[in-house]
């Protein structure tokens, strides 16, 4: 016999959106919009490897709504321009993780199927003063229903969880072009993310599959010909835990380094 990880289902997005900006002077810009988004799904009875019991009750859902968005970008200087946007964002969650769940769901009404509406906010600053570009932005989204894969040390498989959540974090980079074949630069950015799995107001950390460690990176690169241009690379990868101390991981994430020409 043949038996899948995942089984397979039918999928129908339909969106359609509309945007509008406005320069109202030099120094303000508004601008805003809204998107529809529908979603059918459907699925057989369907078997699972490596699942019990094996045999899973087909079904199928639907969901739409509507999300909004709108920003502001002031330019004191033209070199210089400081924004605010909120985005709110809708979704259903991987049906490819709640299908195959360790422990069967229902897949006409549960809660494991039911949509994602997210509400994002991001101020930041931009600059550009000749051969020099910088910038640095911080977000901060949230769910009344989140989604995040969690790894279930009981069963040892991960699973889908369905809880309040809420992400932050910022970015920051930096470009020179010192001449016409030379440019240098870096970034780093960071983020950090949590749940409440029992809906009590006392949020944990969301596990490293789904908050990366910070990183930073910096660059040198050379066009030597016009044919021929070399680039020198850093990364590193930060380390996290975090998820560990809260108990919700069971493994490290232990920082490295990759070096690339």
């Amino acid at each position: 016999d043949e038996f899948s990880l995942f089984p397979q289902y039918d999928l129908d997005n339909l969106g359609l959106f509309a945007q509008a900006k406005w320069d109202i002077t030099d120094q303000w810009q508004l601008s805003g919009g809204l998107r529809y988004d529908n979603f059918d799904y459907s699925v057989d009875d369907y078997e699972l490897a490596f699942r019990f019991p094996r045999e899973r009750e087909g079904g199928s859902g639907r969901a739409d709504d509507v999300s909004f968005n709108a920003g502001v970008i002031y330019q004191p200087i033209p070199e210089v321009g400081v924004f605010a946007n909120f985005s709110q964002g809708f979704s259903i969650p991987n049906l490819g993780s709640v299908f195959s769940a360790f422990t069967p769901v229902d897949i006409d009404d549960d809660l494991s199927v039911e949509p994602q509406g997210v509400d994002n906010f991001e101020l930041g600053v931009r600059a550009e003063f000749g051969q020099v570009q910088a910038s640095l932005a911080g977000f901060y989204s949230e769910s009344d229903l989140g989604s995040s894969i969690r790894f279930n040390q009981e069963t040892g498989f991960s699973e889908l969880l369905r809880a309040p959540q809420r992400n932050y974090g910022m970015e920051a980079s930096v470009d020179w072009q010192p001449s016409n074949v030379l440019q240098l630069g870096g970034y780093f950015s960071w983020s950090e993310g949590e749940s409440d799995p029992d809906d009590d107001g006392d949020y944990e950390a969301l596990g490293s599959l789904n908050v990366p460690p910070y990183k930073i990176g910096l660059y040198v690169e050379n066009e030597t010909t016009p044919r021929w241009t070399n680039r020198l690379q850093l990364l590193v990868v930060g380390d996290r835990d975090r998820a560990i101390d809260d108990g919700v991981d069971a493994f490290d994430i232990d920082s490295y380094a990759t070096l690339d020409l």
